[in-house]
């Protein structure tokens, strides 16, 4: 092996290397930034604003138990034919009233906090749009 071979090879290693290195610099970088933009906010309204720190945190508490309960309802019942349509009943209360829950939160929470109001809206938005069409139905049937 001549010694210009052996130094590529080298030198294509430590690239190697430092290329390895500087991605997981990049990720590690995204997660403390992903994580400051998640903490920060929690912090700053647990200490400058704790009824609305309270409300957030109770409200996202009693919507992923009423989730939960859901999910667990929904698979219990879907492959009873007794109590199938059971299932349909609920949700066709449940998801309105579901709706009608976070367009009042999210309005309270705009009203009190544009700046929590406005992301929280979308992700109402959001949601609702996988609702009504990510369910793999399709509702344009005429098409």
């Amino acid at each position: 092996m001549k010694i210009r071979d052996l130094a590529g090879r080298v030198i294509r290693g430590y690239a190697r290397a430092l290329r390895s290195l500087g991605e997981a610099l990049v990720v590690s970088a995204g997660m403390a930034g992903i994580a400051f933009a998640v903490v920060f906010p929690l912090w700053w309204l647990a200490v400058n604003r704790r009824q609305l720190y309270t409300a957030l945190v109770a409200g996202a508490g009693l919507a992923a138990a009423g989730f939960l309960v859901f999910r667990r309802f929904r698979s219990r019942h879907r492959n009873d034919p007794r109590t199938a349509r059971a299932g349909f009943r609920v949700a066709l209360i449940l998801v309105p009233a579901l709706l009608a829950a976070g367009v009042y939160g999210t309005g309270v929470l705009f009203f009190r906090s544009p700046a929590l109001g406005i992301p929280a809206a979308l992700v109402l938005l959001a949601t609702a749009g996988v609702w009504a069409f990510g369910r793999g139905e399709r509702f344009d049937r005429e098409r």
